[in-house]
């Protein structure tokens, strides 16, 4: 049975410094209250308002200033529009607006009111023009607030029109209505400069989840998928590029659950439920400072206290701080069986391999031995706010080695060196072809007997096995002695001898990249110069190397009547004229045995430094005359092309 080790990454809900997941904060000094407001100037958050006593019909007309690097809480002077529930805020260019609501005396109201936090003072602004309504819900794009919803007449009438306040000429503009009938106390928000608006009440005690996207640029609304259950008195915020939406009520229950959207995805996903001290509440208030979101007050079940009993004022407050996931990646190298890999992920803090071999390892970058084939290795990594996984398919090859070797001789040691490619090498045995062997890497070898050997390198490594094999002819040293003569009329001709005892066979090499296989050759020099003329003889037991220089210098004796040379005769084709003294006018003329001229050339004098060539490669075989003008000397030779 295979062994696994399983590894269990806990998900906490926030962390022992506080800085992750949920965490509570200090209470609002006052009240517990809910359908109450909050807007964000700065680094700071700005509440009040609300209904306190909800039996009584008693409204707030607190406003508090909230400090997160203190996490304090200080009361401001009253709002001067007096106590108000169900009213709508914004921020807008550094400061905050409060509009509309119910009043103390339960009166619908349209007035709207700045906050300047420079001075703490309210100056009221323009009446909103879409008539007196509470529950309204508002985003932000760009220098221009958004409101939409809400309802009037005491919650009997439900509404969906869109207006667009300009701060900068305190002006309010009709938009294109959303396109739900009716839709009070929704959740709005704003991403990457698009509004959306999700939840709320189609009407009296009855929830919604349908979500939508609004674009400034042409005034149109786009349906977006549900959010994942029904809702009112809901509660948003925006950290980074995800929408917060959680709590609320559907009538029948009250939640404390968040979702989040991402606009990438176009998808809903669920984060961890906020800790059992965190009440379930409909009607609070949430605002996002920096990368924290806070949820405020609000009222535990139920949402209608004249229907039902029970409920609790709430004043607590709590931030959530995202937890960042781990993202899984590693990197990998592998030398035969052996692969190493290397952790590549980011915010990981626990590590886990499964090498889909049956075997796995929690170090962070472990070394493993494969066997051939095809693995599905997986890397799992996590942090206390979950793990993320990453697979690669590895292909595990592990190519034979290639056994190779060379030698050099120095009478009588032979010098073997191992050339070979291998992996991690395993074992090496050389065969000397005469029942001795070596393992050493470049051993020395000396043979008794003339012969030739066969001479084998095996080498192994993890991989398998691999052998070359070479035959190897031993000689004894054998000292050449030969002779080297010039002929009485051609200074371009020498005569060569081997004057060795014993040779069988021989090798000349002239130096001029002519050779001949003779004992005793001659050979023809086509130029004036120094040639290294080495030969190589032996016999079956014996071999030996002789060189020599050979200079070739002109004989002015051989030249004083023949200042021209054709040669050679007989020719495979090419010949070559020599001329020993310069002349004014040179020409060459070749004829055929019926006189017909094939070869026609005129020479300079530059043209006479060196032997001239005469091209008869492409004439039939047979018999030719060479004419040769040098001045007042002129000559034919007789030329048989082979």
């Amino acid at each position: 049975m295979k062994n696994f080790i399983i590894f269990f990454f806990l998900v906490t809900q926030y962390t022992l410094n506080g800085q992750m997941g949920w965490v509570q904060k200090d209470s609002l000094p006052s009240d517990g209250r809910y359908c109450h407001i909050s807007f964000v100037i700065g680094d700071k958050a700005y509440a009040g308002l609300g209904s306190i006593n909800a039996e009584q019909r008693v409204y707030s007309a607190e406003i508090f200033r909230y400090d997160p690097e203190n996490d304090s809480w200080e009361r401001l002077a009253d709002f001067p529009g007096g106590g108000r529930y169900g009213a709508s805020a914004f921020t807008l260019n550094g400061k905050g607006y409060v509009c509309c609501g119910v009043d103390n005396s339960h009166m619908w109201r349209n007035d709207v009111w700045e906050f300047d936090p420079v001075t703490e003072g309210w100056v009221q602004k323009s009446d909103f023009p879409g008539g007196n309504r509470y529950s309204a819900s508002s985003f932000v794009i760009g220098n221009n607030a958004y409101l939409v919803g809400g309802s009037i007449n005491e919650g009997e009438n439900y509404l969906n029109d869109l207006w667009c306040y300009d701060p900068a000429n305190d002006t309010w503009t009709q938009k294109e209505s959303l396109p739900a009938t009716h839709k009070s106390g929704p959740v709005s928000f704003t991403l990457n400069g698009k509004g959306y608006v999700v939840c709320g009440a189609y009407s009296t005690y009855e929830a919604t989840q349908d979500f939508y996207e609004y674009n400034p640029v042409n005034d149109t609304w786009s349906q977006l998928p549900d959010y994942p259950g029904l809702r009112i008195g809901a509660v948003g915020f925006v950290i980074g590029d995800k929408a917060y939406v959680g709590t609320g009520s559907d009538f029948n229950s009250t939640y404390k659950s968040f979702w989040y959207y991402s606009q990438g995805t176009n998808s809903w996903t669920a984060i961890s439920d906020p800790p059992a001290t965190f009440s379930e509440r409909v009607a609070g208030t949430s605002f996002c400072i920096g990368n924290t979101g806070y949820v405020l007050a609000g009222r535990s079940k139920p949402y209608d206290p004249f229907y039902y009993t029970g409920g609790k004022m709430l004043n607590d407050l709590w931030a959530y701080t995202p937890c960042p996931l781990p993202m899984a990646g590693f990197t990998f190298q592998t030398n035969n069986f052996i692969v190493n890999f290397t952790d590549t992920s980011s915010g990981a803090t626990q590590y886990y391999w499964n090498f889909g071999d049956g075997t796995s390892s929690n170090e962070k970058n472990p070394v493993h031995i494969f066997t051939k084939g095809v693995f599905n290795v997986c890397h799992v990594v996590g942090n206390n706010c979950g793990q993320d996984t990453i697979c690669k398919s590895i292909h595990i090859t592990c190519p034979n080695p290639e056994a190779r070797f060379f030698y050099t001789f120095s009478f009588p040691e032979y010098l073997f060196a191992d050339s070979s490619a291998t992996g991690t090498l395993i074992s090496r045995l050389w065969d000397f072809g005469d029942s001795t062997y070596s393992t050493d890497p470049n051993p020395v070898h000396i043979y008794i007997d003339p012969g030739i050997y066969h001479v084998c390198l095996t080498v192994t490594d993890s991989c398998g096995s691999d052998s070359t094999c070479e035959n190897i002819i031993f000689l004894l040293p054998l000292t050449l002695h030969i002779n080297i003569t010039y002929a009485t009329t051609n200074d371009l001709l020498a005569q060569f001898s081997d004057l060795t005892n014993g040779t069988t066979y021989w090798k000349w090499k002239f130096g001029d990249g002519d050779s001949s296989e003779l004992q005793n050759p001659s050979h023809l020099y086509k130029e004036y110069g120094t040639y290294g003329v080495c030969l190589t003889a032996g016999n079956a037991r014996s071999i030996g190397t002789f060189c020599d220089t050979l200079l070739l210098s002109i004989n002015p004796l051989l030249h004083m009547d023949k200042p021209v040379l054709v040669y050679p005769n007989p020719s495979p084709g090419k010949l070559f004229v020599r001329f020993y003294r310069s002349c004014s006018t040179t020409d060459i003329l070749v004829e055929d045995q019926s006189g017909k001229s094939v070869f026609n050339q005129h020479l300079f004098s530059s043209d006479l430094m060196a032997p001239s060539e005469i091209d008869l490669t492409g004439l039939s075989n047979g018999v030719y005359f060479v004419h040769v003008k040098c001045d007042d000397y002129n000559k034919v030779w007789k030329i048989v092309i082979l």
